[in-house]
Order: structure tokens, then sequence, then C-alpha cells
């Protein structure tokens, strides 16, 4: 899954009606609107948007970071008939693998109707075209996740945790053993099960942890 890393515009004339889209990264809901509130043109026939934002959190050294959240999306035709506008234009955000994401479709009636079939064509291929423009950034997912073992793996632990944390906390002691909580990519978490059970005799454990 991807997003875009900044704000993009592109403009067409189809048909004697001016279309300009604008696609931008966003982080929630909240963010997609009061971005389509910054952009939007009360002069213009319609301003038709639609956005996806799933787990989206932060955008650093060339990646953005994602945990598991409820996915918003929502599709707006703002006048033009339904299903013409705002469905199209999710449409090309989801055909192009994007999450964290807003487009923005402004269309100036030029004084020739469309049609349905005309505006799904116009919406969504405008949006598709803006897209394209677009610098895409890969999403990578993290978990936080606890390992733990008993003392004599002790080290073992501590090089499994550097090579595959993200972000780690201070080392927990007990009678039993020891434990750690860190933050890793999702993808790696299978690796490293399998790193630890191998390591410690199928004596370490690794547990996902749910806020």
């Amino acid at each position: 899954m991807y997003t875009v890393s900044r704000l993009v515009r592109y403009e067409e004339i189809i048909k004697r009606s001016r279309f300009v889209a604008f696609a931008a990264p966003v982080r929630s809901r909240q963010d997609a609107l009061e971005l389509v509130d910054e952009l939007r043109d009360p002069a213009a026939s319609h301003n038709c948007f639609a956005y996806r934002c799933g787990a989206f959190a932060r955008t650093a050294a060339g990646s953005a970071s994602a945990a598991a959240t409820t996915l918003q999306v929502k599709a707006e035709d703002d006048g033009e008939p339904s299903g013409t506008a705002g469905r199209p234009i999710l449409s090309a955000i989801e055909s192009n693998e994007l999450d964290g994401v807003l487009v923005l479709v402004v269309r100036y009636f030029g004084g020739i109707k469309l049609g349905a079939g005309g505006l799904v064509r116009a919406y969504g291929g405008v949006a598709q075209k803006c897209l394209k423009l677009a610098d895409r950034v890969e999403i990578v997912e993290y978990s936080r996740c606890s390992i733990s073992a008993p003392f004599e793996c002790l080290g073992t632990v501590f090089d499994l945790v550097n090579a595959y944390a993200e972000q780690k906390e201070e080392a927990e002691y007990s009678t039993t053993g020891v434990s750690m909580q860190f933050t890793l990519q999702e993808s790696k978490i299978r690796l490293l099960e399998d790193e630890l059970q191998t390591a410690t005799r199928g004596s370490g454990s690794l547990h996902r942890l749910h806020d």
C-alpha cells in the first residue's frame, strides 16, 4: 500500500468544462475535510472529492508508517448525479493501491452536459491523471510486540531486538527471565519469531500487543 508525498494539481478541459484536480496526503477524515475546505472553489459548479484513510501515521525517511485502525472512506458527488463523481474518484485512489489520500476535483461547467457515462469518465480520468503526477511513498505497517525468554537467553534476546526493532523500551527482569517491549515492521514479525524459537530452542516467546 502507498500514499502520496505532497500536494499535486492537474487541470484538463473536457467538452468546454474545466476540471481542476488536487491530490494530497491526509492522516484522517478531519484532515481530509479541512483540506477540502481550503482547496474548494465556492464559485465552481461542483467540488467533488473522495478520500481513503486507513492507518496513515507519519512520513519519515522515505516511507510512511501505519498501525491497524478503522478504515475511513468517503465519496462526495456535490450535486452531480449520484455515483458519477465521488465514486469514480475513489476508484482511482483504490486502483492505485493508495491510502491516506484525498483527491478533490473542481468542475467549472462549460455549457455542454456530459451525461452519466461522460461524468464517470471525466471525474475518474482526471483523478487518475492527477494521481499519476504524484510521487508514491510506501506505507510500512508497524506493530508493538513483547518478547520474553529465560535468563540464559538474555544475550540472544538483546541481539534479536537490536536487529529487528525500530523502537524499544528498557528490559524488564523477573524471577523467571527477561522481557522487552518494542515496535517493528509487521512484515518482520514472522522472521523474528522463527529466529527466536530456533535460538532459544523454543523457550522464548513473542506476542503482539494491542493498545
